[in-house]
């Protein structure tokens, strides 16, 4: 919820006892548009640009982070788009890099993600501009590490 001078609530509950879990403090963002994703083991909560961890309240604001979060679900890693691509967030060591998925350059809005079916893998799907041939290409990563795999070419119509 918005709060005052730039500050928001977010408030979790737990939804089968019908009651307040706890309320943490964060910048308020500058849209509530995105969701918020729940780490697999339910210890962080990420409300982009933003990772709060839940036992120890602590925010970490997540340079460039755009879109929507995924997890990794060894619970190790946040994954996420920026302007300069994908990146990985390591829970742990609270450091940030850039993955490389292997995208050619006019290649990197990152626009959906999704977890396949039988949960073993994360797929990215990036725009391509300026490609007479390619529409986007899925990047597929390994859902337990976060690690690159493959990319799938989709070809303009």
């Amino acid at each position: 919820t918005q709060g005052t001078d730039g500050q928001a609530d977010l408030q979790v509950y737990d939804v089968f006892k019908k009651t307040l879990v706890k309320t943490y403090s964060i910048a308020a963002p500058t849209a509530f548009s995105q969701p918020v994703v729940f780490s697999p083991d339910g210890k962080y909560a990420a409300l982009l640009p933003q990772l709060i961890n839940l036992q120890t309240e602590e925010v970490s604001t997540l340079k460039g982070a755009t879109g929507s979060a995924v997890f990794t679900t060894n619970n190790q890693a946040l994954l996420f788009a920026s302007p300069q691509g994908m990146q990985r967030f390591d829970l742990a060591s609270k450091q940030q890099q850039s993955l490389d998925l292997k995208l050619p350059a006019n290649c990197r809005a990152t626009v959906a993600e999704d977890f396949s079916a039988d949960q073993q893998r994360l797929a990215f799907a990036s725009l391509c501009t300026n490609d007479p041939e390619t529409l986007a290409i899925v990047s597929f990563l390994d859902e337990k590490t976060g690690q690159w795999q493959r990319n799938l070419n989709l070809a303009k119509p």
